[in-house]
């Protein structure tokens, strides 16, 4: 008996940051897709974040800076900028643990998903068995199709017989239409031959 070694993924390879579950009617990884579009939420959530906080701490520091330069010219002592960029770095850490957390939670969500499509082999069965189905059905619909042209085209043919028959001054005797003509394979059969030129 041989045990196969489980699976090493690469976690540099595996794209995470976007949806990656297909929606499912497996509990388990429904469960899978609704825990990682949870985490591409607040990784988008933070990202949004970040951008707003950098947006801020440009203009916050702009305005210091032209207050600094008034109270240079008016001769004030200067301000210590010291509790402003505490401040500033306590939002800048918590937004990079709230993005590291997101992060994580991505690669977590995926490794799962990953580990439970592979705890279930009988799902691609399930899937060859329906797709297999589905082509059946194809076929059984394409034959029904195929019978429902012939009889269109005898109909038509039936049709013209008709036409030329009631209107013509010289009708012809009426022939069984045979097959209808095979579907256009060309471009130029898809919209004719194009005409002689002079």
């Amino acid at each position: 008996m041989t045990t196969q070694e489980p699976r090493r993924l690469h976690g540099a390879g595996i794209v995470r940051n976007q949806p990656f579950v297909p929606v499912t009617e497996w509990p388990e990884l429904e469960e899978a897709r609704v825990r990682h579009e949870r985490a591409l939420g607040e990784m988008r959530d933070a990202r949004r974040e970040e951008g707003l906080i950098a947006g801020r701490h440009r203009a916050q520091h702009a305005a210091a800076v032209k207050a600094a330069a008034g109270r240079v010219l008016d001769g004030e002592a200067p301000v210590d900028p010291a509790a402003i960029e505490d401040e500033r770095r306590r939002e800048v850490d918590a937004i990079s643990v709230r993005l590291q957390a997101a992060q994580i939670a991505l690669s977590d969500a995926v490794f799962a998903a990953l580990r439970i499509v592979e705890a279930h082999p009988e799902w691609a069965e399930q899937i060859a068995g329906r797709r297999a189905a589905a082509l059946a059905e194809r076929k059984e619909l394409l034959a029904k199709a195929e019978a429902v042209n012939v009889r269109a085209h005898a109909e038509d043919h039936m049709g013209r017989w008709l036409e030329q028959a009631a209107t013509k001054s010289s009708p012809q005797p009426f022939r069984d239409a045979g097959l209808p003509p095979p579907p256009p394979q060309t471009i130029s059969e898809v919209f004719g031959h194009a005409g002689a030129t002079s």
